[in-house]
């Protein structure tokens, strides 16, 4: 979806947010769990409908692991949002290795992203 300015904030919201669950290929009840709001409130979000508080904006990036400013802005492609956010999934599934462990996995995943190019097409990410 092309980026545009003139976007309002809750469509912003929402084009992102069809992204997120797009890429999590996981039910609405999952999701919605995920996000720590109800199905219905995902939703309204999902069909650019209602007006999100604060407070769930909050909640929802809080849960993704992100900065509420990236739900509500149009600033972020779409390969650039959903490779981030495949990022921090890695990254999370680092927390249960040990100190070290930790450590080396960086190393290695640092190494990695020098190998890679700039930038890589979306079907490589999603599939």
């Amino acid at each position: 979806m092309p980026l545009d300015p003139t976007d309002s904030l809750n469509q912003n919201l929402t084009r992102n947010l069809r992204l997120v669950y797009q890429a999590r290929r996981t039910t609405l009840e999952e999701f919605s769990c995920e996000l720590g709001i109800g199905h219905s409130t995902l939703r309204n979000i999902l069909h650019g409908q209602g007006n999100s508080t604060l407070g769930t904006v909050e909640q929802i990036a809080q849960n993704l692991g992100v900065a509420p400013q990236v739900l509500l802005t149009g600033q972020h492609t779409e390969d650039r949002l959903l490779s981030a956010l495949l990022l921090l999934e890695a990254v999370d599934r680092l927390k249960p290795l040990d100190p070290g462990q930790q450590r080396q996995a960086s190393i290695l995943l640092s190494q990695l992203l020098e190998l890679l190019p700039p930038s890589r097409p979306r079907s490589r990410f999603i599939e």
